[in-house]
């Protein structure tokens, strides 16, 4: 089945809504889970970054915290790169 760009664009923006969503009103692991799926659903998902930031900035005081949380977003990035089942 192919998509087109309209119809993932789409998605994408109902997604992010979600996510933001996820950020105030779920429990931070409901947030964490729709954020890995979304990950390896979407290429270049860097909406994420943002939507990550807005989650420590609510809930962390310390910038260490932060930096923490983007070190591991780079991570992930390079391992969904180098895993065999995700075709670009």
């Amino acid at each position: 089945m192919v998509r087109s760009y309209k119809t993932i664009k789409n998605i994408r923006w109902i997604v992010i809504f979600f996510l933001l969503l996820s950020v105030i009103i779920f429990p931070w692991w409901f947030y964490m889970l729709l954020s890995i799926t979304t990950l390896f659903y979407f290429d270049d998902f860097y909406e994420i970054i943002f939507i990550g930031l807005a989650i420590d900035s609510l809930y962390t005081t310390e910038l260490k915290n932060i930096l923490i949380a983007l070190f591991f977003f780079i991570i992930s990035i390079y391992i969904k790169k180098s895993l065999i089942f995700f075709i670009k």
